[in-house]
């Protein structure tokens, strides 16, 4: 494929040779030159069929704005790079939450009050009318 593309770069330089000094005499060498840059890229085309490769669309609009492709994936792979540390952070923070935690509800607390008798059972049923409110009224 790099050969391919080499062979069209120079045809194409041969291309503004000719048109460079471009007159009518030079119109069969000019059209010469068109053929031969057709052939050299169908030869891309063919050995592009080989090759398995894709590219960002990103990366092909940085370089139709004139952009250095290599620089673009090089701040790519830098934010990657301080996105993935980040996320490890976070990781080893809701592991070390986790296993406190578990240390926490693995132990006895004893600023936690234990169930005592004065705290009412709840109740599984039975009749509202036999149920007798606190404070001493009269259920209505």
């Amino acid at each position: 494929l790099e050969g391919a593309l080499e062979g069209a770069v120079e045809t194409l330089g041969g291309i503004a040779v000719v048109l460079a000094k471009f007159n009518y005499d030079l119109q069969d060498s000019l059209y010469t030159k068109v053929n031969e840059l057709v052939g050299d890229l169908a030869a891309v085309d063919r050995a592009a069929q080989s090759v398995e490769a894709s590219v960002p669309v990103d990366i092909l609009g940085a370089i139709d704005r004139g952009r250095n492709p290599v620089q673009m994936t090089y701040r790519h792979l830098e934010d990657v790079a301080k996105s993935s540390v980040s996320a490890k952070a976070k990781l080893s923070a809701m592991e070390d939450f986790r296993t406190a935690l578990n240390v926490a509800l693995a132990a006895p607390d004893d600023s936690t009050p234990a169930e005592s008798s004065s705290v009412p059972a709840k109740s599984t049923g039975g009749d509202p009318a036999n149920v007798k409110p606190a404070n001493g009224m009269p259920a209505i």
